[in-house]
């Protein structure tokens, strides 16, 4: 059942969305229209989204689950009287966008330019096998070659690794059906994302991956070499976070006094510290000196002055009070929001409640990575009692991309470690680092993971291992750990 709270968060996506534009667009499976206004209400239980669009129509979805990509929102929905689930996308502008059917006929089009011809075409979820609404998937023949494909829809950005775990579970759904050999295709808007074409570059020569790119105006297509992509040799692009530590104001003293255990501060570069309580973020601290203190929660910033005391005081107190493992307000903001950072908070503690071989002296949260220039962020990075590095990718929810996000990590790690990045950095101060591949640890409640986990980490190369770690439900009281197995590699 969809909860207030459900409703206050996802209001507070959109209004952040909506924040600011004249203009904005809703795509449908089938069309492609101008917004005029909206609502959102959780009446009997559901969460339903009601939109008007410029030429009059009223269009009303109920929403099961919902996520922010890019610049766009995109929510899973369903029409009243059906149980087919479709993706419908907010998006501040048309640009490259079509209804379902011009751009099937458009796509169609680019594949011919390779020699393809669709044999099956279809936009839409299919929850019995997990397969997503988000993306084309397509049966292509060119003489007796058969290929499974996917294809991005112009104006999608962004979440690459969901792409790719798409056209796996595709790929398998079309070779249990079909009596040829079966490779994948995937075709993806220029230019392609190196974090993309990195993690397409982990995947096993037997799924017989091939990546195609495309433009539209004019239309063009043109295959990309499934290789490994290296960190761009010059890294003064990127931002390393800056130890800050000595930094220490007696406005900031004073706040951190407050509670020394449980109040961390994580060093966000030059620009500012952020303060959290078991991983929830409450203030940030600027200024040379660290002098500047503004709190409040999801950009609303308040700043803090001796004035402001009292009033902070009660923010914070109340805060305490709700994000504890035995709350008894589990449906407020402040007990369910950043879920995975209050987990990440626990684990920085103990570390060896995942794992007696894990280092409980050298254990990193938020480690920027990058390739290409892209960033992306590790949650828990650490050593074993080998100093080989082990990436944690942490999960409190049920996510079918957990595998290639953890992957696409585990990547950008391996590439770091290979130049000496981290300990050039100041990681893991008197540790000799192993030249060795990363392990890499998805960790979440045992009930959480995805059943298609095993059948997308077939489709990984064989130097990756990867364990799966189940933790109990009530984690928030204690992290144990009930089942743990080697999953790949």
């Amino acid at each position: 059942m969809k909860s207030q709270t459900d409703l206050l968060e996802l209001r507070k996506l959109l209004d952040s969305f909506f924040s600011g534009r004249e203009r904005w667009y809703v795509r449908l499976p089938d069309r492609l229209l101008e917004g005029e206004s909206w609502d959102l209400d959780a009446g009997y239980g559901k969460l339903v989204f009601r939109f008007r669009s410029r030429d009059g129509q009223v269009f009303c979805r109920r929403v099961l689950g919902y996520r922010e990509e890019g610049r766009q929102v995109l929510m899973e929905v369903t029409h009243h009287g059906s149980r087919k689930t479709d993706t419908l996308i907010l998006a501040g502008d048309a640009s490259g966008e079509f209804s379902l059917p011009e751009w099937h006929a458009r796509l169609r089009g680019l594949l011919s330019l390779e020699g393809y011809r669709v044999v099956h075409q279809v936009t839409y979820s299919d929850l019995a096998r997990h397969l997503s609404g988000r993306f084309t998937r397509l049966i292509l023949r060119k003489g007796v070659e058969q290929q499974a494909a996917i294809a991005a829809i112009p104006g999608d950005s962004g979440g690459y690794e969901g792409m790719l775990t798409a056209g796996l579970l595709w790929l398998d759904r079309v070779r249990q059906t079909s009596r040829n050999s079966v490779g994948l295709t995937v075709c993806v808007p220029e230019p392609p994302a190196a974090s993309f074409l990195s993690l397409a570059a982990w995947i096993r020569p037997s799924a017989r991956l091939r990546l195609l790119s495309f433009r539209l105006d004019p239309d063009r297509v043109r295959e990309i070499p499934v290789r490994e992509i290296s960190l761009d040799p010059d890294d003064e692009q990127y931002e390393w976070p800056v130890s800050q530590e000595h930094r220490l104001s007696p406005l900031l003293l004073r706040l951190l006094e407050l509670e020394p255990r449980w109040v961390r501060r994580h060093g966000r570069g030059p620009a500012y510290d952020s303060l959290r309580f078991r991983g929830f973020e409450f203030a940030r601290v600027y200024g040379t000196q660290r002098d500047s203190i503004h709190y409040g929660t999801g950009g609303d910033w308040t700043e803090l002055t001796e004035k402001a005391w009292d009033d902070f005081l009660q923010f914070f107190f109340e805060l305490l009070s709700i994000r504890r493992w035995n709350s008894t307000q589990r449906g407020h903001p402040y007990y369910r929001l950043q879920a995975e950072r209050w987990l990440e908070s626990l684990l920085l503690d103990d570390i060896q409640a995942l794992g007696v071989e894990l280092d409980p002296h050298h254990v990193c949260s938020q480690v920027p990575t990058y390739v290409g220039g892209e960033r992306g962020l590790v949650d828990l990075l650490t050593v074993d009692h080998g100093n080989r590095l082990v990436v944690i990718e942490l999960k409190v929810s049920e996510e079918i991309d957990l595998p290639l996000q953890g992957l696409d990590y585990w990547s950008r790690v391996y590439h770091h470690n290979l130049r000496g990045d981290f300990q050039k950095r100041g990681y893991f101060p008197g540790v000799r680092l192993s030249p060795q591949a990363p392990l890499l640890y998805l960790v979440s409640p045992l009930f959480r993971f995805h059943e298609m986990l095993d059948i997308v980490l077939q489709y990984v190369r064989d130097e990756v291992e990867c364990y799966q770690v189940g933790i109990n439900h009530n984690w928030r009281r204690a992290v144990r750990v009930l089942r743990r197995r080697k999953v790949h590699g």
